[in-house]
């Protein structure tokens, strides 16, 4: 007779193994249904915030080439471009390593976004990709060993035909504006070299208002007319530059009405009130922020002195320089920008009222 045919060892084994272990033990060694779900949804997820990232790299590239008309220098314009163009092919490049999936520094990248994009967090779309970013860092941090093993198998990816397209575009976007607003800046800078090339000290005889002023070059006259109280009073801005443009000389000149307006017949501390109150209004005119003033006098007669910061496109914030008196209805305001105060000094004693 034949004997029974002995099972394989492993086989046995085996059986050894499922007896000595539950059934419930052994499906806890492996994930459930509902765990392997949560984990396709956080793959989609951080998947989706590649694509988010992406997007926001196609903006700032836009971004790039819509700020450089915010300059009004070559420098600060190349400056700004280039610094949102490069964050914007970052994001782009990341974004699209990680929409791609299971790139090795797919967790580099998430964690690296969440905290470049915290500096960018003045708009609305930097902080949904910082909180997206960090959120998707902790999601593949949570994954199972098995999960995470998934993205050291893939080294590299291949970028898109469709987003090579649409970045193309984009960029050719940004350079065509960076082009046209650079044209125009060095445009403007020729006039203004050639302006001051030409233009020596100046000093300019200007009977409307009554006076006379050494400017640093020939100014440029503006009329304008202000409601004060129901009335019209007309003025004229006297818009002078210095040091290749980076620097202004003006004066401010009112003729308020006599018929509206008495400035003779008030008090010396009338009078301080009225030129603190339009030299208050003159500054805030110009956007800046008075950081000292005091009192002073012209000719006998109450008058203000006053430093004051302005933002400027070249720099972040310039010192500006103004004086403003009366001499019987007329008002002056003379103003400086970017300049020493011992050049504004000068420009306030080359005042002289008559012609």
């Amino acid at each position: 007779m034949n004997e029974d045919p002995q099972p394989p060892i492993g086989a046995v084994q085996q059986a050894q193994t499922i007896s000595t272990n539950p059934p419930a033990q052994q499906a806890s060694t492996q994930p459930s249904n509902a765990k392997l779900e949560s984990i396709k949804k956080d793959i989609k997820k951080i998947k989706r915030g590649g694509f988010n990232t992406e997007l926001l790299g196609f903006l700032l590239i836009i971004f790039a080439g819509i700020f450089v008309w915010f300059s009004s220098s070559f420098t600060s314009a190349i400056i700004r471009f280039s610094v949102f163009a490069l964050l914007g092919i970052f994001f782009f490049y990341t974004g699209t390593y990680i929409k791609d999936g299971w790139g090795r520094k797919v967790k580099f990248f998430l964690i690296l976004n969440g905290f470049i994009s915290f500096f960018l967090c003045m708009a609305i779309i930097p902080i949904y990709i910082c909180i997206q970013s960090v959120n998707n860092h902790s999601r593949f941090k949570d994954f199972p060993e098995k999960i995470q093993a998934l993205y050291k198998e893939r080294k590299g990816f291949k970028i898109k035909k469709n987003d090579l397209v649409i970045l193309g575009v984009f960029i050719l976007i940004a350079l065509v504006s960076f082009g046209i607003k650079e044209y125009e800046v060095s445009k403007t800078g020729s006039k203004n070299n050639t302006s001051v090339n030409k233009n020596q000290p100046s000093v300019a005889h200007l009977s409307k208002y009554n006076f006379t002023i050494t400017f640093p070059s020939t100014p440029s006259p503006t009329d304008f007319t202000q409601q004060i109280n129901g009335h019209t009073v007309p003025y004229t801005t006297y818009v002078s530059y210095s040091k290749n443009g980076s620097q202004d000389f003006d004066v401010y000149a009112y003729d308020w009405p006599s018929q509206y307006f008495n400035y003779n017949a008030e008090t010396p501390a009338q009078m301080s009130s009225t030129i603190h109150s339009s030299l208050t209004s003159i500054v805030q005119g110009l956007k800046g922020t008075i950081v000292n003033d005091k009192a002073s006098t012209y000719s006998g007669k109450p008058s203000e002195d006053a430093e004051f910061s302005v933002p400027t496109f070249a720099k972040t914030n310039s010192t500006g320089y103004i004086k403003v008196f009366f001499v019987g209805n007329k008002e002056y305001a003379i103003i400086s920008v970017a300049a020493k105060q011992s050049d504004f000094n000068n420009f306030v004693n080359s005042f002289k009222y008559g012609s």
